[in-house]
C-alpha cells in the first residue's frame, strides 16, 4: 500500500493572498533584473561613444579639450610586474588560512578585487615574493586563461600579492594619467580587442608580459580623462546599488518561502 504523505495547506483565501504576495516579489525581482541589464547596456554604449570620441566632454569654461594622443602601453609612464615567481612559487602546502591575500583571476569581478575564495600566504613568503606587491590604484590584468580581465586595486587590498595569472600596471605619474581612465580604456572594446589579438596558445591562452607593451591606448588630457572616469564610475555605482538590491530581494524571497512552508 502506497504511503500517504500528509500535506498541510491553508484556506483558499490565504492561498490567494500568498500567491499574489509572492507574485509581487517576483515582479520586483524581474524589474530589478531588467534595470541592471539596461544600465549595463547603457554603460557599454557610452564607453563605445566616449572612446571612439563620438562624445567629447568640454572644459569647465566651455572650451574644447585638446586632441587625444595615441600611445602604446610601453610609451606610458607605467611600472609593470607580475606574479611569475619561478621556483619560489607557493605550493598548496604554503597557503594559510589567514595572512596576505594572494590574488588569482577568480578574485577579479566587475573591475574590482573580491575576497570570494581568496587564498593567503604568510608574511615571510610575501616578503620573498616581492615583485607582485600591490598598491592602491594599481591596475591588475589577467594574462593567463581568461585574458584581459581588469580590476582597480582599492585601499583594502594595498599590500596584497598576485599569482602567475596576473600582471600589475602602476601609473607612475597620476598628474598625467588617471589609473581609473586607463582601467576603463582597457575594459572597453578597444582594449579587449587588442588583448584577444595579442594572446598566444590554444589550450591555455597566455598574454606574455612583453606583449602588453604593444597595446595601443588613446590618451586625452588629464582633465578630460578625469571627466570620463568620473562619468563611468557614477554608472558603476548605480549598477552596484541595483545589483545589491537584486541580491537582497532574492535572499528575502528565499527567506519568506522557508518561513511560509516550514
Amino acid at each position: 500500500q502506497a504511503k500517504v504523505t500528509p500535506f498541510q495547506y491553508p484556506s483558499k483565501e490565504e492561498q490567494t493572498k500568498i500567491a499574489s504576495f509572492l507574485s509581487a516579489v517576483d515582479e520586483k525581482i524581474s524589474q530589478l533584473s531588467q534595470k541592471l541589464h539596461l544600465l549595463s547596456q547603457y554603460k557599454q554604449g557610452m564607453m563605445q561613444k566616449l572612446f571612439s570620441q563620438q562624445i567629447r566632454f568640454k572644459a569647465d569654461d566651455g572650451s574644447q579639450f585638446e586632441e587625444w594622443v595615441t600611445k602604446t602601453i610601453k610609451e606610458l609612464n607605467l611600472y609593470i610586474s607580475d606574479g611569475n615567481y619561478g621556483e619560489l612559487y607557493p605550493t598548496s602546502a604554503q597557503f594559510v588560512s589567514h595572512g596576505v591575500p594572494f590574488i588569482r583571476a577568480n578574485n577579479i569581478k566587475n573591475l574590482k578585487v573580491t575576497n570570494n575564495d581568496m587564498r593567503f600566504i604568510d608574511e615571510n613568503l610575501h616578503q620573498i615574493l616581492n615583485s607582485g606587491h600591490l598598491k592602491t590604484n594599481d591596475i591588475i590584468v589577467t594574462t593567463r586563461g581568461d585574458i584581459g580581465m581588469v580590476a582597480l586595486v582599492d585601499s583594502s587590498h594595498e599590500g596584497s600579492n598576485i599569482n602567475a595569472q596576473i600582471c600589475l600596471l602602476r601609473v607612475v605619474d597620476q598628474s598625467q594619467l588617471s589609473p581609473q581612465f586607463l582601467l576603463y580604456f582597457l575594459d572597453s572594446s578597444f582594449g579587449q580587442k587588442q588583448f584577444k589579438e595579442l594572446q598566444t596558445g590554444t589550450a591555455l591562452k597566455q598574454l606574455p608580459k612583453k606583449s602588453l607593451d604593444k597595446i595601443i591606448t588613446l590618451v586625452p588630457s588629464i582633465n578630460e580623462q578625469t571627466k570620463i572616469a568620473n562619468f563611468l564610475s557614477a554608472i558603476d555605482q548605480k549598477i552596484d546599488v541595483v545589483s545589491e538590491q537584486l541580491k537582497q530581494a532574492k535572499l528575502w524571497k528565499k527567506g519568506l518561502l522557508q518561513q511560509m512552508f516550514v
